[in-house]
């Protein structure tokens, strides 16, 4: 298996999977909004009928797909959003690739792209 971490939009990388995160009680990531907008709202409806809350480590693969060229989209639980750093990157991370070993050849991650200003150090 090939991953990739990438800063552009999941919307527009084709590869096997695309990662996308979901933070606690249901709010989407940038990029997972972004996604969901090209695949009709399929993520939204995930939160909207509980099978997604965004608790860390939840998972949920989306097959057959249309609007976009990646084949599947893991959604990953990112839990708390004022809580997301790199503890939780990396959670949100293992959790992705222990779904997604035996789905896909390649992963793109954009939850670093949804997150990277959770995750920066402050400067003094």
């Amino acid at each position: 298996m090939e991953f990739f971490v990438t800063l552009a939009g999941p919307a527009k990388q084709r590869t096997d999977c695309a990662i996308v995160g979901v933070y606690d009680k249901g709010t989407l990531s940038a990029a997972a909004e972004e996604l969901d907008k090209r695949i009709g709202g399929r993520i939204a409806r995930l939160v909207k009928r509980g099978d997604l809350r965004g608790r860390a480590g939840d998972a949920v693969m989306l097959a057959d797909l249309s609007g976009v060229p990646v084949e599947r989209v893991l959604v990953i639980g990112l839990g708390g959003r004022n809580g997301f750093k790199r503890k939780q990157y990396r959670k949100a991370l293992a959790s992705a690739l222990g779904a997604g070993r035996a789905r896909a050849r390649r992963m793109r991650s954009a939850i670093s792209a949804a997150t990277a200003s959770a995750m920066r150090t402050p400067t003094r």
